[in-house]
C-alpha cells in the first residue's frame, strides 16, 4: 500500500503570465506551496542543446540550451563524443545552485500523472512507495505489450488506484508528447527550451482528492480543465471548483503573498516566544531553537519548536540534509517522545523524509527527497542579515502580475519602473510574457528601466 500523507482541505491555484503559483491550505494556513515559473530552466525541462565545449578531463560538456544560458552535461570519457556545434537533447536533471551550473541528462523523461515514459532501463520499474504485488503485476502485464524495443516506464505511486483505460490513455498521450518534442527538435535551429518542467497539479489532485473540500483558480479556462480532469480521472464525490473574479491578486485576497514573505526570512516566532532560525549552507540546511522569551521547559520548548519545524520544512521546501540544533544539554537530551514526534511528522509528508538520528553533537538530522528548488532559491538572488533579496525574475514576474490588475483602472497607459537587471529579463527570456500581457492590456503597458530602483518595481500611476 501506498503510505498515506496529511491532505490539505483548499487548493489555491493562480495562472499567470510566465508562473503557475499552487498553495495547499489547511484551514486558513499554507501547508505547502509549489511556484512553477515557465521558460526557467527547472528540473525536467526538455531542451534543445548545442555543444560548447569539452572539458578537459573529458568526463563532461558544456552545452548551450537557449537564453544565454548554458549547463553542464557529465559523459562516460571516451565513450561519448561530441563535436563542437553538434545539436543534441537534453533534460534538466539538476536545477543551478549559486556557482553551480544546471546538471543536463541525455536520458530525457515525461512525466505523467501515473506513469513516467522513458526510453532508459528495465521496460517496467515500479515506485518503492508501491509495494502490493497484485496491482503490480495487474500493470505490468497491462503495460508491458504497448511497450517498444526500447520503450521503458516507471510505474508511479499514485497507479496503485488507476484504472486500465486510464493508464493506457496516458501512456498513449506521453507517447505522443515524445513525438512531438523529438519532431520539433528536427524543426527547430536555435537552442531552446522544447517543454517546460513537470506540472505537479493534477498529481496533487490524484494525491489528495479524499481530503480536497476546495479548488479556488484564478484563470476560468484552467478552472474548466480541472473539472474535466477530475470527472474523467476520479470516482465518486470530487472537490468543488471555483474561479475567483477579486480584484485583488488570489494570494493577496488569501493572505498567501504574507505567508510567503514570512518564510523567505529565516526567523520564525511562536506564540509563546520560542525562535526558530532556519538558514541555509552550502551542504546542508540549519535550524537552530532558541527558547526566546518563553518560559516553558526544554521538554516543552522542544516540542513545539519540532511541531512547528515539520511544517516549516513543507511550506518552504526544505530539501537535502536538515541539521536542527534543538535545546540541550548534559541533563536533557533529546528524549524518545520528541524524536518520535518527528518521526510521526515526516511520514506524513508527501515527499520521502525521515529522521537520520542524532549526530554525535546532539544534532537531530532530517533527510527529505529533493525534488523541486526551495521557496529562497526560487524567489531569491542572495540571503543576508536582513533577510533575502527578491531575484530579479521574481520582480520582473511580480510587475506582469501587477500591470494585468490594473486592467480595470481605465488608465490609457500603464508605465511600470523596474531596475535594468529586470528590464533586461523582460527583453530577453521572458519577452514572451511581457508581449502576451501588453496584449490583454491593448498594448497600453511601459515599461521603462530605471538604475534608481534596487530590489523594487514601481507603477507611475
Amino acid at each position: 500500500m501506498v503510505a498515506q500523507v496529511r491532505g490539505p482541505e483548499r487548493i489555491i491555484y493562480s495562472n499567470s503570465p510566465g508562473e503557475r503559483r499552487i498553495a495547499l491550505m489547511t484551514g486558513m494556513r499554507a501547508e505547502e506551496f509549489y511556484i512553477d515559473r515557465l521558460h526557467s530552466y527547472r528540473r525536467g525541462t526538455i531542451c534543445k542543446g548545442r555543444i560548447i565545449s569539452c572539458c578537459p578531463n573529458g568526463r563532461a560538456f558544456f552545452v548551450d540550451i537557449g537564453g544565454g544560458v548554458r549547463g553542464f552535461l557529465p559523459v562516460k570519457k571516451g565513450k561519448e563524443r561530441y563535436v563542437e556545434g553538434e545539436s543534441i537533447l537534453v533534460e534538466v536533471s539538476k536545477e543551478g545552485r549559486g556557482y553551480k551550473e544546471i546538471k543536463l541528462t541525455k536520458d530525457v523523461s515525461i512525466a505523467g500523472v501515473y506513469l513516467v515514459y522513458t526510453d532508459r532501463g528495465d521496460p517496467i520499474v515500479f515506485s518503492k512507495r508501491l509495494s502490493d504485488s497484485e496491482v503490480k503485476q495487474r500493470i505490468w502485464k497491462l503495460i508491458s505489450p504497448l511497450l517498444g524495443e526500447k520503450e521503458s516506464v516507471i510505474v508511479r505511486a499514485s497507479a496503485e488506484h488507476a484504472d486500465d483505460e486510464s493508464l493506457i490513455r496516458e501512456l498513449e498521450e506521453l507517447k505522443a508528447i515524445r513525438r512531438n518534442i523529438e519532431g520539433e527538435f528536427k524543426q527547430r535551429k536555435d537552442s531552446c527550451i522544447l517543454r517546460d518542467s513537470y506540472d505537479f497539479l493534477p498529481e496533487m489532485l490524484i494525491l489528495y482528492h479524499k481530503t480536497l473540500k476546495e479548488i479556488v483558480c484564478d484563470d476560468a479556462g484552467e478552472a474548466q480543465k480541472i473539472k474535466f480532469f477530475l470527472e474523467k480521472e476520479l470516482k465518486g464525490k470530487v472537490p468543488e471548483v471555483t474561479v475567483y473574479r477579486g480584484k485583488e491578486d488570489i494570494f493577496t485576497e488569501y493572505g498567501l503573498d504574507e505567508e510567503i514573505r514570512q518564510a523567505l526570512s529565516p526567523e520564525v516566532l511562536l506564540p509563546s516566544g520560542v525562535r526558530i532560525i532556519i538558514q541555509p549552507t552550502e551542504a546542508f540546511w540549519a535550524i537552530d531553537v532558541d527558547s526566546g522569551s518563553s518560559e516553558g521547559s526544554f521538554e516543552q520548548v522542544n516540542q513545539e519548536a519540532a511541531e512547528e519545524i515539520i511544517r516549516q520544512i513543507r511550506v518552504r521546501n526544505l530539501s537535502g540534509q536538515i541539521v536542527v540544533d534543538f535545546i540541550s544539554n548534559r541533563r536533557h537530551k533529546l528524549s524518545s517522545r520528541m524524536i518520535s514526534s518527528l518521526r510521526e511528522g515526516l511520514a506524513k509528508d508527501s515527499l520521502p523524509a525521515f529522521f537520520a538520528g542524532v549526530s554525535p553533537l546532539g544534532h537531530a538530522e532530517i533527510i527529505r527527497e529533493r525534488r523541486t528548488q526551495s521557496l529562497l532559491e526560487i524567489y531569491c538572488c542572495s540571503s543576508d542579515s536582513n533577510g533575502f533579496e527578491l531575484s530579479p525574475e521574481t520582480l520582473a514576474l511580480e510587475g506582469l502580475r501587477g500591470a494585468i490588475h490594473r486592467l480595470g483602472s481605465g488608465k490609457s497607459k500603464i508605465e511600470l519602473r523596474v531596475p535594468p537587471a529586470v528590464f533586461a529579463l523582460l527583453e530577453g527570456r521572458l519577452l514572451p510574457f511581457r508581449k502576451e500581457v501588453n496584449e490583454k492590456l491593448g498594448g497600453c503597458l511601459d515599461i521603462i528601466s530605471d538604475s534608481t530602483l534596487k530590489g523594487m518595481i514601481s507603477f507611475m500611476d
